[in-house]
């Protein structure tokens, strides 16, 4: 809060903008102990008019149970300053009901009638960001907004309609089993010969790193979906620019045209393999015949 434009942007989620100008620094405290119950809300706003509590929920954590009665407890009993409770939340907190239920309760009585009370939503401070622009123009702010839509923003995802079209077609599920398959089977083949770590299955791959005895890696194959993306292949296979220089400069021999992706020296399974009717065997022994060559190893048997 020790940069005034941001002070300013949060606290305008909740005061008006003459309200700004009556808050220094000095006035928030993170170490603020209500007295009362000795409970501790995250952040406390205090000057000669305003005594403003907030509770902030990152997750789905309970209330305590000074939260939120205690607080505006303390509050009724600020005197005549101007009094907020605010409440920081994800939008889709499990507890807000609780919440909202007790404090409504408390603030109906006439002696507590000039308490506020506001729920903010995370989603609220991003927009917020976002409109004014201060994450171009402070480094801070924008690791912060960053760390805030990861944190609590649904990424946005929009399909094409031939995305859409693709995606209701019951070969799709059906291909990228048996593409997985044929990664299970390559790694099976050639296992029997050369190492490998296990098979990498997640949002970025379904693959597989071959190894030689010594467990330095020789090649990369599998299904890419970057890759795939990028230039249109499914299945590609390649060495890391970094690995050994013997091993790169092997595949680099071997091949004239490479693609450099993320650091790798790649090139793909050809389409017409893949069409081939018993295409599992033919992609096992091109991918064992790669081992080979970059190994020199031509007694090794399958």
């Amino acid at each position: 809060m020790a940069y005034k434009p941001f002070r300013d942007l949060f606290l305008s989620l909740f005061l008006n903008n003459e309200e700004l100008e009556r808050f220094e620094y000095d006035h928030f405290q993170t170490q603020y102990t209500v007295k009362l119950n000795n409970c501790r809300p995250d952040i406390v706003l205090t000057n000669d008019e305003y005594e403003i509590l907030i509770e902030v929920k990152t997750s789905d954590s309970g209330l305590t149970e000074n939260q939120p009665v205690t607080y505006l407890q303390h509050l009724s009993e600020a005197g005549e300053k101007k009094k907020f409770l605010i409440f920081l939340v994800p939008s889709n907190y499990a507890y807000q009901h609780i919440w909202t239920s007790k404090s409504s309760e408390f603030t109906s009585g006439v002696a507590s009638s000039n308490i506020q009370t506001q729920i903010l939503y995370w989603s609220d401070l991003i927009h917020a960001i976002k409109k004014s622009e201060l994450y171009l123009v402070s480094e801070k702010v924008n690791d912060l907004y960053d760390l805030l839509k990861m944190w609590f923003e649904v990424k946005k995802i929009t399909f094409t309609n031939s995305e859409v079209s693709c995606m209701f077609k019951a070969e799709i599920p059906s291909t990228l089993s048996k593409l997985y398959s044929i990664v299970n089977a390559v790694k099976k083949y050639c296992g029997k010969s050369f190492k490998s770590k296990p098979i990498t299955s997640n949002y970025l791959e379904y693959g597989v790193f071959f190894q030689d005895d010594t467990g330095k890696d020789l090649l990369y194959f599998g299904v890419w979906y970057d890759f795939w993306e990028k230039h249109g292949s499914p299945l590609c296979y390649g060495v890391f620019s970094e690995w050994s220089e013997q091993t790169v400069n092997k595949f680099e021999s071997k091949h004239e045209t490479l693609i450099e992706h993320d650091g790798f020296l790649m090139t793909v399974v050809p389409e017409i393999i893949i069409r081939s009717e018993n295409c599992s065997e033919e992609i096992a022994q091109l991918i064992y015949n790669e081992l080979v060559a970059l190994t020199n190893d031509v007694h090794r048997k399958e």
